[in-house]
């Protein structure tokens, strides 16, 4: 037990250690996410070679199959989003 909450408080340093909190100016209630140095090199170092791949497996399809895939992936966008509300709904209840 002790092993997994030492998990779990290391985990949660992690993430201290990769955002600030903000206060927006004269609104001390509302609160912006904001990312430290560490998260945004974290960020860099996950996001930019992803988006490098998938760009380049995407200009390795033709130009007919980019217009089939297109509308797929955003109606599965749609229905993903569509999904999470509901779910994000149902758990404030």
């Amino acid at each position: 037990m002790e092993n997994n909450m030492s998990k779990k408080l290391e985990a949660v340093n992690q993430v201290c250690e990769m955002i600030e909190l903000i206060c927006q100016a004269g609104n001390k209630k509302n609160k912006y996410i904001h990312l430290t140095a560490v998260g945004k090199k974290l960020i860099d170092s996950i996001m930019v070679p992803l988006v490098a791949a998938e760009e380049e497996a995407f200009g390795m399809l033709t130009a007919e199959e980019q217009d089939i895939l297109l509308p797929l992936l955003q109606k599965y966008a749609n229905v993903l989003n569509t999904t999470i509300g509901r779910a994000n709904h149902n758990a404030e209840k």
